[in-house]
């Protein structure tokens, strides 16, 4: 069953990987003046490449020096970004005029005609919550957390991952807030309405002095880059341990692992070159990782280290109740129609008609199924564990390597 819930995660990381292929493709393309789709293909080359010939190491070391790269690119670029839209002041209060139901932290109901109704702040914090607790059960965050020395750092480093993100997260808002004041000439405009993921490579580009330009564009492909290599090696790990070992070829020595892995990289580097050309969308690819992660997985995590009464029952029979539930609200990057009317079926609960649920442009459902879905998860888990554990007995923790029958026993602080 381990080998079934390790496709979500899979999944997933080809879809992240497809969303930074898009975004090194925009920053790329602006930098050697290539479109999109030739400035992907040429990302997803120099990308796989590095990653398949120096595995661990080459995204160990090219992570610490691109880190590096953002801090100091973003920091230089700032100010010169905000200077050119009028400064931070006159680029906020341009932004708030005009996006005026978009300007606060987080949204507040408004009376009617305004953006923030009764459903799409309830659909607002659906996708937060998604994309808050989507981004924990990953397989390349883990693969961090177990190579720390002790528990101890594990923690450390990851209360620190915490608080530099939510840091990181400020420059490129306030480089957003300079894009949309920014008087760009009517070429321009018309290019970044047509490819928005544009926007911050052609602002580095046009915006502010070359050299720092060029110092801001390299801290967006150190990023990127390094989350991509990341991904694709999650990826390639996840397949070859999980799946080939596991289940095909338990006899796999380490030299033959290492050759299914670096096999794997060019698979899901390719893969998830597809799916970058195909949608093209940062935000939609980022949105729809998030979701499988959240309603899939992260139940699944949280009982298994927690609750020591889960068991396989349990775990089958949440899983495929969230999967049901979160397919039955379709899903658009797919072309999924909704077949679940979640608004009809609460509509005794729920303020207003059924008819308020739905988005008025594009008919997308506001109802929080995603929440739901992974909500019945948690309660699902834990109590078909308890009412079949006469059948299934739970089972511990145990050494992943298989070479030993020490147990793991889960600490928490």
């Amino acid at each position: 069953w381990a080998a079934v819930l390790f496709l979500p995660a899979l999944a997933g990381e080809v879809f992240w990987s497809a969303e930074l292929l898009v975004a090194i493709g925009s920053t790329f393309g602006v930098i050697l003046g290539m479109d999109l789709t030739t400035a992907i293909l040429l990302s997803a080359v120099v990308t796989t490449a590095y990653t398949m010939l120096g595995g661990m190491w080459s995204v160990a070391w090219t992570d610490i020096f691109q880190l590096g790269l953002v801090a100091v690119g973003l920091a230089a670029a700032l100010p010169f970004a905000l200077s050119g839209a009028g400064g931070l002041h006159a680029s906020w209060m341009h932004y708030v005029s005009a996006r005026p139901d978009g300007s606060n932290i987080i949204p507040l109901r408004q009376a009617a005609g305004g953006l923030w109704s009764t459903p799409s702040v309830v659909s607002w914090w659906d996708v937060s919550l998604m994309l808050v607790f989507g981004g924990i059960p990953w397989n390349c965050y883990f693969q961090r957390v177990l190579s720390c020395q002790t528990p101890r750092k594990a923690r450390g480093h990851s209360i620190l991952a915490g608080v530099l993100t939510m840091a990181f997260i400020v420059p490129p808002l306030l480089m957003g807030v300079a894009a949309f004041g920014y008087p760009w000439p009517p070429d321009t405009l018309a290019r970044l309405q047509r490819h928005p993921a544009e926007t911050l490579p052609v602002l580095f580009a046009e915006a502010v002095p070359p050299a720092i330009g060029i110092l801001g564009l390299a801290a967006i492909i150190g990023a990127v880059t390094s989350s991509f290599s990341s991904s694709i090696l999650s990826a390639g790990s996840m397949l070859s341990w999980n799946g080939l070992k596991r289940l095909v070829w338990p006899s796999l020595s380490v030299r033959q692992m290492k050759r299914v892995i670096r096999s794997s990289i060019l698979l899901f580097g390719a893969a998830a070159t597809v799916l970058a050309l195909k949608v093209q969308s940062v935000q939609a690819l980022w949105f729809f990782t998030s979701d499988l992660i959240f309603v899939l997985l992260f139940p699944q995590l949280v009982f298994a280290l927690f609750d020591r009464k889960v068991n396989r029952i349990g775990s089958i029979a949440a899983f495929m109740v969230s999967l049901l539930l979160r397919i039955g609200g379709g899903e658009p990057l797919l072309g999924l129609p909704h077949v679940i009317p979640y608004p009809e079926i609460f509509s005794s609960v729920l303020p207003g008609t059924p008819a308020d649920w739905y988005d008025a442009t594009t008919g997308a459902m506001l109802f929080p199924f995603k929440t739901l879905a992974a909500g019945v998860g948690f309660v699902l888990l834990p109590l078909v564990s308890r009412v079949t554990a006469r059948w299934d007995q739970p089972r511990a923790l145990r050494n992943p390597a298989g070479d030993e029958e020490q147990e793991y026993v889960v600490r928490t602080a």
